[in-house]
Formats: structure tokens, C-alpha cells, sequence
């Protein structure tokens, strides 16, 4: 949303450019919806949406408007026991595989742009997460419509609802035809026959 706020007209010509019908008063949360459902359908959009995302001023720019503990991206958070507690998972990626918080560091702290780094590559993971969840949703929503327009073409192709005679009057004018075919046949070689 940082993103569509403060860079809205980049925004804007990305989604031009992938020709997306963007209505010239959308207000903010109509363009992030627009970009959220672009980044499902094209790989290339998605790729050039995060080079704009990653953009070096753009980061910085994000990490100067936090406040509270966020701003604290300097190192402290290895050394916070309860950081460990709250989220292990976090914690284990940012500040490594320790069995106990790090009360001092015996090593040179991590500088706030490698965290940052690795706070970004986690969230590009969890954001890539979600779209292959999407893409996926999105194939099996496709299988299964395949399979349902496979069965309505067995049943047609079986007959379960036809437009033309049942079987028996089938049947039964195909026994007629032959009957009155057969009967001509024996006429004409009787008629034959009795002048031979």
C-alpha cells in the first residue's frame, strides 16, 4: 500500500502498460486491488512490481516512517529474549539457530540494512507463498471445470438426453425397413422366376 500511496503514478504506468483499465479518479485501495489481482495473472508484472517495490528509495523511505519497536531494526531485536518467545520462527531466521537469546554479542552486530535485506526476502517469501496458494487454487478450480465439461460430453455422447426417436422406435422401423426391403426382394425374384 506504501507503495501505491507514495509512487501512485509508477503504479499507474505499470498498470498501463500491462493494459489494465484504471479509472483516472481510482482512489488507493482501488489501484492496490488492481495490482493485487494483476500480480495473480502475470509473472512479467510481477516482476517489474517488485523492482519498483525494492527500489532502494522506496525502502528507505518505509523504514523512516517506522516508529516503536520496528524502528529498532539495528540489532536490538537478537538481543530482546522475549523477540525469541513471541516469534521463534522470525527469530531463529533473523538472529540465526541459538538455543538462548543473545544477551551480549560476542560477534559485530548485523547492520539495520541486513536485517532489513532479510525481513524484505521474508516477506517476498510469504508473498510468494501466497500467489503459488492462489495459482493453485486457480488450476484446480480449472480440473475440476474440465472434468465436469467431460462428464456433460459422456452423457451426450451416451444419449442420456436426446432430441431424436428412442431406441425402440429405432429398432423397431430398422426390423419395418428390412421387412419391406426383404418382401420386394422376394416379389421381384418370384415374378422372375414364374417367367423363366
Amino acid at each position: 500500500m506504501y507503495v501505491v500511496k507514495n509512487n501512485r503514478n509508477e503504479v499507474v504506468a505499470l498498470l498501463k502498460k500491462y493494459n489494465v483499465d484504471t479509472p483516472v479518479n481510482a482512489d488507493d485501495m482501488q489501484l492496490a486491488l488492481l495490482v493485487t489481482s494483476t500480480l495473480k495473472l502475470s509473472k512479467s508484472f510481477k516482476n517489474e512490481f517488485l523492482k519498483l517495490l525494492f527500489d532502494k528509495n522506496v525502502v528507505k523511505n518505509m523504514t523512516l516512517n517506522m516508529t516503536g519497536v520496528y524502528a529498532n531494526a539495528d540489532g536490538d531485536y537478537c538481543s530482546n529474549s522475549q523477540n525469541k518467545i513471541d516469534s521463534p520462527t522470525s527469530f531463529k531466521l533473523l538472529c540465526g539457530d541459538s538455543t538462548t537469546a543473545k544477551t551480549e554479542s560476542t560477534t559485530t552486530p548485523k547492520t539495520s540494512g541486513s536485517l532489513l535485506s532479510q525481513g524484505l526476502a521474508l516477506l517476498q517469501t510469504g508473498f510468494n507463498g501466497y500467489l503459488q496458494l492462489d495459482s493453485n487454487k486457480t488450476k484446480r478450480d480449472l480440473a475440476n471445470a474440465s472434468v465436469k465439461l467431460t462428464e456433460q460430453e459422456n452423457q451426450g455422447a451416451t444419449g442420456a438426453k436426446s432430441n431424436g426417436m428412442s431406441t425402440g422406435a429405432t429398432i423397431g422401423l430398422t426390423v419395418l425397413g428390412l421387412g419391406l426391403i426383404g418382401t420386394v426382394i422376394y416379389l421381384v425374384v418370384k415374378k422372375l422366376k414364374s417367367k423363366a
